[in-house]
């Protein structure tokens, strides 16, 4: 059904929906994760490879991934995409890096989400764009 929208066609006919209404075998998002895939692995082995928040640290650090500016990161109070203790783990990866770190939650899942985000978004960048500074909201014990 996405395929055959743009995006704002396919945040008004998906919003709202669970993921299972919009496979072929009306699948969860848990038995979509333990599909898997052409070379063997599951979905949720693919998804679970790509960890944010792995060996990064502030710039100078020495970690894998230096971070040497500030991150905003956001998600939908009913988000079924991104599973909040993926989001919860990054958050955390970030604040325990010492990682200057902006966090907002809106309502909606995960479309209505990034079209409820874009104005804050937008203005966060054009703020660092300016050089104006960023303190974050996700302080350290």
């Amino acid at each position: 059904m996405a395929r055959a929208h743009c995006l704002l066609g396919t945040i008004s006919t998906l919003a709202g929906q669970k993921i299972e209404d919009n496979t072929t075998d009306g699948l969860s998002l848990e038995r979509l994760y333990a599909l898997k895939g052409t070379d063997g692995r599951t979905w949720g082995q693919v998804v679970d490879g790509q960890k944010l928040g792995v060996g990064i640290g502030r710039a100078g650090s020495g970690a894998t991934h230096e971070i040497g500016f500030p991150v905003l990161q956001y998600r939908g109070s009913l988000e079924e995409v991104i599973p909040i203790e993926t989001e919860d783990a990054t958050r955390e990866a970030y604040r325990k890096a010492n990682i200057t770190t902006r966090w907002k939650t809106y309502p909606g899942e995960h479309l209505t989400a990034d079209q409820l985000a874009k104005d804050d978004t937008v203005k966060w960048l054009g703020d660092r764009f300016e050089g104006k500074p960023e303190f974050g909201n996700c302080l350290l014990p």
